[in-house]
């Protein structure tokens, strides 16, 4: 193999890659004038309601995030997906998860002073980190 060709081929490579990255559709994005969010499911993009978001959950790099009746893979990570919503609806209460303060159905103590919240119509439990107790409390006036 021939450096040469090795660094033009990695040259392309990155090329193409940042074309790609610049000409996607914006994935996520919030119209704020009426309350939705962009989500993508099978390369198409679905204009949802924001109320309609139960919680995200971050797997790696990906963000999944899940209404009552579907799901929807992000390609960002947690923290990029989570700016994107109003912090008067959505707390990010552990390092995984992000979920919407008005589909909590039951707060139940766990362990170590944390919580488990259940969710309305899902049965699903997002847990509440150490670190977000507090805030949490605070928040839902406990």
């Amino acid at each position: 193999y021939q450096e040469s060709r090795i660094t033009g081929m990695l040259q392309k490579l990155e090329a193409a890659w940042q074309q790609q990255q610049t000409s996607s559709t914006p994935a996520a994005t919030v119209t704020r004038e009426n309350d939705t969010i962009n989500l993508v499911k099978d390369e198409r993009i679905i204009v949802t309601p924001i109320n309609d978001i139960y919680y995200a959950e971050a797997h790696e790099k990906m963000t999944f995030v899940y209404t009552r009746r579907e799901s929807y893979v992000m390609p960002m990570n947690i923290t990029e997906f989570c700016s994107k919503l109003p912090p008067s609806h959505f707390f990010r209460c552990h390092r995984s998860f992000c979920v919407n303060l008005n589909k909590i159905r039951e707060i139940e103590p766990w362990f170590n002073n944390t919580y488990i919240l259940r969710l309305k119509d899902l049965d699903f439990e997002v847990p509440v980190s150490c670190s977000k107790v507090k805030e949490f409390r605070q928040l839902m006036h406990l």
